[in-house]
């Protein structure tokens, strides 16, 4: 099994304390005439006058408001430029990185018991195809549930505000910003959390500090089941064909007064799948018919060995064949299965 990686953290808190904001910069939203807002103070109890402060770093990114305290950072690419981190405990040490810096930058707060509003989980994988197949495949296949789709050349987005999934070219992505080297046909789908309760109640905790002690397979089944509950859907049941059988009897008679094979020209004439066929059923409509169990047997013996060949000849191309629905199936396997 393939382990989801985290892709990125959101946490807030309105415990917080500041020192300073050395290194902040202010943030829009003051009134042209408006008093400078003054909802900021220090711990020696100065003001510090603006809407909101915000600081972006190469590691994490801070806003600061009288609505609290946001941290916003990407655990993976902290280890790596684009492998996934697995390890919540590692998440765990880079949320100390965080915590650290924004200490050095003036402000004291705990990371740990901060409330997690946004999770993104992801899995990446090398596909058969090149990823632009896929994408056209998801527009004209899958439906989000409850969420809105946007299609792009080689990728596919389903969200709404509470969350979002993203399926996108991974390889063009990072040979695009660097001169790494990765798989070809490699892509990404991600999970995206993005509002406080929601991710509360699909992680089944809160804080900062139990996501860095989770179980990764929980963090994995999580991932799973929300691809397979909003995005990958159970195909409908098949319908059930319905005989009737005295239909079956007359018209097998009109094939049989006909000439040879009546059994054969009968199923093609209703157009029936070989695949579908129903033995003992059609035993009973040629007994019904008159013919005798020697030639009931032939015919079903024919019977029998065109749905062989048949199903021979299926397997094969269904083993070739790239369709919309092996597409999906191929994206369910790698990500949701």
């Amino acid at each position: 099994m393939i382990i989801a990686g985290i892709d990125k953290v959101g946490l807030t808190s309105r415990e917080f304390r500041v020192r300073d904001l050395r290194g902040w910069s202010v943030g829009t939203g003051a009134k042209v005439g408006d008093a400078p807002p003054n909802w900021c103070r220090t711990v020696d109890g100065d003001v510090i006058e603006g809407p909101s402060f915000y600081m972006n770093t190469d590691t994490a990114n801070f806003d600061l408001g009288p609505k609290g305290l946001r941290v916003v950072f990407n655990p993976s690419k902290v280890r790596h430029p684009y492998k996934l981190n697995t390890d919540p405990v590692d998440v765990g040490r880079i949320g100390e990185q965080v915590q650290n810096l924004l200490q050095d930058r003036g402000v004291l707060a705990d990371l740990g018991s901060m409330q997690v509003f946004r999770t993104d989980l992801a899995k990446d994988a090398q596909l058969k195809q090149h990823p632009l197949m896929y994408g056209s495949a998801c527009g004209a296949g899958l439906h989000g549930k409850r969420l809105r789709a946007t299609a792009y050349p080689d990728g596919h987005r389903w969200g709404n505000t509470q969350r979002e999934v993203n399926f996108y070219n991974k390889t063009r992505e990072v040979l695009e910003r660097s001169k790494l080297t990765i798989e070809p046909n490699t892509a990404r789908m991600e999970v995206k959390l993005k509002k406080s309760r929601p991710t509360a109640n699909t992680l089944g905790f809160y804080a900062f500090r139990d996501l860095c002690k989770a179980d990764p397979e929980h963090l994995t089944a999580v991932y799973r089941d929300e691809l397979n509950t909003r995005v990958f859907h159970v195909p409908p049941k098949a319908p059930q064909l319905v005989f009737s059988f005295d239909t079956d009897v007359d018209l097998f008679g009109m094939f049989m007064q006909a000439g040879n094979s009546p059994l054969r020209n009968t199923l093609e004439a209703i157009q029936m799948p070989l695949q579908g066929v129903d033995i003992e059923h059609w035993k009973a409509v040629m007994k019904a018919s008159g013919v005798g169990d020697r030639q009931v047997r032939r015919q079903i013996a024919d019977l029998k060995d065109r749905i062989n060949r048949s199903g021979m000849i299926q397997k094969r191309r269904d083993a070739e064949a790239v369709t919309v629905y092996s597409l999906i199936d191929e994206l369910k396997q790698a990500y949701a299965a």
